[in-house]
């Protein structure tokens, strides 16, 4: 006989023996067993689209082991059933059907690994089990494999498909996130401005991003965005003023920082915070940009470059290579890791929170010698005042490139001693660094800089060529900045850029700003000086849509890895 006919025969034979045994209805353990074989052979056969179908039968067939069995006939099912599961579990995969199942929850416990030797029919209790292997082992980590395996399948399912388990009533599920930190985080000059006045948040930033989700990675799912995020804020400044757990129309440090949204009750988060604390905006204002920044034209006595650049190494290393960062950097940002997660736990309980840090983009091709000869400063461009500036060597470049990376290390380091430090804890470094590839820094090969239409830059340039000096809110704030240049707080060796330029605002009259603004004519003036000429100057070297673009596709492909494993 060929062996397609006798296969069709012995098939067909089988089908006609369970027939009889009434199979549909029978508890009987050995008719159990040899439907469970029928479906073990067929799943490799041209019939195997038939199993997806008839394992959900038999595992209602099998889908209780009472207590009134004996011992060995509870194990000799318990086996049965994740037979069963198995080839369901293949069957759903080669059937192309949505993984997602809530059943792998409520599984029995997995078979005992013991020997078919050690399995009497008259035995009360079973043997215990065995250390090592057996004749069942390799079932069992098949068994184990594929539990993991669907596991994962679902929790992904649930957030991208919103499967069986994942969300009723036809409507998708709601996560809360919220965003945090500084300028980096409120993509100061991104987009469109939306509120916060110096806080500087914009509509292009990666937060809106991972809310809009216009990738479509959270299919499926809407996100809500606590957008509490502020320009300028350090990270002790995180914590003392981006944590309230309502809306706040005003408060510390000063009235320009407001309104702060809640924090709400969020079960995600990211962070973007650091920048600040090392001074950085220092190096922009005394070796990049030269000269106090705009509106503040008058008045102050800026560092050198070389004495900007020592105070900033002091707040990030603690060595002579600067390669190993601060620990009192470390503890700062890991302070404000904590309280982000206390925070957290405190508004959802025991549920997990994931915390999402970024670390800082190299700003500089600090290889390329085409910068060597050129000068960031706003004196000197578009139009050469004549006069000496810092040029970009690649020497100078390099040492910025390092206080990025040796910053990058603070945060990391700080995101590891958080990672895990509880079962309902996951904290994740996001390293917007490696994002950049080739080609989108300051000083590539080929570009003629300072170039404000590079189509590839992905940070913003100062906005050079304009000419805002007889605006009257600019010469109306230079006037409060010579007024209390004599008693600000400035000491050349540890005042911070930020801290200054906090304690002079503290000085602006909010009524007579806002006089000022109004007699330019301007009825959206008092609502436009936050974009137009705070936030147009403060993007200088902030990241532009596509470096937003690309965070928010990094956070969120991670946040999404991290629901399968953090399902298991």
């Amino acid at each position: 006989m060929p062996r397609s006919t006798a296969l069709m025969t012995y098939h067909h034979a089988t089908e006609q023996a369970l027939l009889r045994a009434d199979f549909l209805t029978t508890n009987d353990l050995v008719t159990l067993q040899a439907f469970v074989l029928f479906l073990s052979i067929n799943l490799f056969t041209t019939e195997s689209t038939c199993v997806w179908s008839l394992t959900g039968l038999a595992r209602r067939l099998t889908c209780s082991t009472p207590d009134s069995y004996s011992a060995f006939e509870q194990e000799m099912r318990k086996r049965l059933w994740w037979q069963l599961w198995y080839l369901d579990h293949r069957a759903v995969e080669d059937h192309g059907r949505d993984a997602c199942s809530t059943d792998t929850f409520t599984n029995p416990e997995l078979p005992r690994n013991i020997n078919d030797a050690n399995l009497d029919a008259s035995d009360m209790v079973l043997s215990t089990d065995r250390q090592g292997w057996t004749e069942i082992s390799f079932a069992l980590i098949h068994f184990e494999i594929a539990q993991t395996s669907r596991k994962i399948d679902c929790a992904v399912s649930v957030w991208l498909n919103g499967c069986s388990g994942g969300f009723s009533g036809g409507s998708a599920p709601t996560v809360e996130w919220t965003a945090w930190g500084d300028s980096y985080a409120s993509g100061v000059g991104s987009g469109a401005y939306i509120d916060g006045r110096r806080c500087l948040r914009y509509a292009n930033a990666y937060p809106i991003f991972l809310r809009d989700d216009p990738d479509r990675l959270f299919t499926g799912l809407d996100v809500k965005m606590n957008y509490v995020a502020c320009s300028e804020a350090k990270a002790e400044e995180v914590t003392d003023y981006q944590l309230y757990n309502t809306d706040q129309s005003s408060g510390q440090p000063n009235w320009q920082y407001y309104p702060r949204p809640s924090s709400g009750k969020p079960s995600v988060g990211t962070l973007s915070v650091g920048g600040d604390d090392i001074d950085f905006p220092g190096i922009l204002n005394n070796c990049i940009i030269e000269g106090f920044p705009f509106p503040l034209s008058s008045g102050f006595t800026s560092r050198t470059c070389d004495e900007q650049r020592a105070l900033t190494w002091s707040l990030i290393s603690e060595n002579g290579d600067h390669d190993e960062p601060n620990l009192e950097l470390i503890a700062k940002i890991d302070s404000t890791i904590k309280s982000i997660v206390n925070y957290a736990h405190s508004q959802i309980g025991g549920n997990i929170f994931y915390l999402y840090m970024t670390g800082y983009g190299q700003f500089f091709n600090d290889q390329d010698p085409g910068c060597n000869t050129v000068t960031f400063a706003r004196l000197a461009n578009p139009k050469n005042d004549g006069k000496s500036h810092v040029l970009m060597a690649t020497d100078l470049r390099q040492d910025f490139n390092l206080m990025i990376l040796t910053l990058n290390a603070a945060i990391k380091q700080a995101v590891s001693q958080n990672d895990g430090s509880s079962v309902n804890v996951i904290v994740r470094y996001i390293d917007i660094d490696g994002l950049m590839g080739t080609g989108h820094r300051f000083c590539e090969p080929g570009i003629q800089e300072p170039d404000q239409d590079n189509p590839n830059l992905w940070f913003f340039h100062y906005p050079y060529g304009t000419d805002d000096t007889n605006d009257p809110t600019i010469q109306y704030l230079n006037s409060v900045e010579q007024a209390n240049v004599n008693t600000l707080t400035w000491d050349q060796n540890s005042t911070l850029w930020v801290d200054y330029l906090n304690e002079f605002w503290s000085q602006v009259d909010e009524t007579q700003l806002n006089q000022t603004v109004a007699g330019s004519g301007d009825v959206n003036a008092q609502l436009d000086i936050w974009p137009d000429i705070i936030g147009f100057h403060a993007k200088v070297f902030h990241p532009q849509v596509a470096y937003h673009e690309a965070i928010y596709d990094a956070i969120a492909r991670q946040h999404i890895s991290d629901l399968g494993v953090g399902a298991i």
